[in-house]
């Protein structure tokens, strides 16, 4: 049942795709926000509530965002390369390791000292400790939304 309402979810989600002049709008508002609270606190605003759906999402499995949330993904990664980032450090690594307020910091301040030797160690853990292995199901869970 969980699985025939995912794809159900899936499939209804897939046909209401963005239009070009949407997309456009929401960047034009993303840059407009960027220049009047600065980038970092910009781009952490833009991120907190939709990386809030996805940590939910890759904990529970679902593979579904809310519509908002997507435009915002799309947007932000497509402006940020530190947004997509964090999105994909959050793949691998887990909240134990590496919660919300360190993908926020990731997302919004990428090149502090910090944050960079932070970042490099947890991709060191994450590919070197052949303890740590990353969550297939929230992988897929992951790459099914970053598809969408």
């Amino acid at each position: 049942v969980n699985a025939k309402r995912k794809t159900r979810k899936h499939a209804e989600s897939k046909s209401n795709l963005f239009d070009a002049d949407a997309l456009e709008e929401l960047s034009r508002l993303f840059h407009e926000t960027r220049q009047t609270l600065g980038p970092q606190q910009a781009d952490a605003d833009w991120m907190s509530d939709p990386l809030d759906e996805w940590l939910v999402n890759l904990d529970s499995g679902e593979t579904v965002l809310d519509r908002d949330t997507m435009a915002a993904f799309a947007v932000g990664m497509n402006e940020t390369l530190s947004i997509r980032d964090a999105l994909i450090l959050s793949l691998i690594i887990d909240e134990q390791r590496c919660p919300k307020t360190q993908l926020m910091e990731f997302a919004a301040r990428p090149h502090s000292k910090r944050n960079k030797r932070r970042m490099g160690e947890l991709l060191t853990v994450a590919f070197e400790d052949e303890g740590i292995v990353p969550d297939k199901e929230r992988c897929h869970a992951g790459i099914a939304m970053l598809l969408d």
